[in-house]
Parts: C-alpha cells; sequence; structure tokens
C-alpha cells in the first residue's frame, strides 16, 4: 500500500482546504504519511487516521487554549508521550516561526501539568 500524500488528501477533502487559509497537515512531522492509519469502513469507504502523536502535534501548531488542554489529557492519559512531541519536533523541518509557535505551546503543556 503506498503511503498517503498531501495531494491525496486535497483531492479527498477539498471542501476543507477550501474554507481554511492554510493546510493543517502542513505542519506535520516527517513519516506522518506512514503513520497514518487505513480502515475500510464500508465496501468502498475507507478512512485515513492520524497517529494520536500526529494530530497532537497539529494541536500544538494551533496553540488554541483548548488544544493545549487537549494535549494535556491525552499526556494524562498514556495516549501520547512527551518525549515522543518532543522527538517529532525536534526533527521537523518547518520554518523556525512555526518552530517556535509548537515550542511555547509545548511549554504550555508542561507548565499546566507541573
Amino acid at each position: 500500500m503506498r503511503a498517503l500524500t498531501l495531494a491525496d488528501i486535497q483531492k479527498a477533502e477539498w471542501f476543507l482546504h477550501r474554507r481554511c487559509h492554510c493546510c493543517p497537515l502542513l505542519c506535520k512531522p516527517p513519516g506522518w504519511q506512514q503513520r497514518v492509519t487505513i480502515l475500510e469502513l464500508a465496501s468502498g469507504l475507507r478512512g485515513h487516521f492520524l497517529e494520536a502523536h500526529d494530530i497532537a502535534y497539529n494541536k500544538l501548531w494551533a496553540g488554541r487554549p483548548k488544544d493545549i488542554v487537549w494535549v494535556r489529557g491525552l499526556l494524562e492519559t498514556g495516549i501520547i508521550r512527551l518525549a515522543r512531541l518532543i522527538e517529532l519536533h525536534e526533527g521537523n523541518p518547518i520554518p523556525e516561526e512555526d518552530l517556535a509557535k509548537v515550542r511555547r505551546s509545548l511549554d504550555q503543556v508542561v507548565l499546566r501539568a507541573q
């Protein structure tokens, strides 16, 4: 099975991209396409689901208070690990401005945990 590409998502989800000022998938850490889980939902209908750390990383990039709370909840329940988020962040070749934005969100997640 081939990896899911941004073009695949844009083709399947054109309505979403028309209503967003940017594509949130552009901040995903490298390898997110290989971590996507594909499930057959019904005959001929497949769902593509991002791995939990990739979703959390996108939430950190968004940086809204509700996203910080959501990521903290995933950490508290053990669904994701902080070390893995940091690992993904350190290997992400997104622009420095975006890296700083995610770092600020990570800092907020850690502060709220204390």
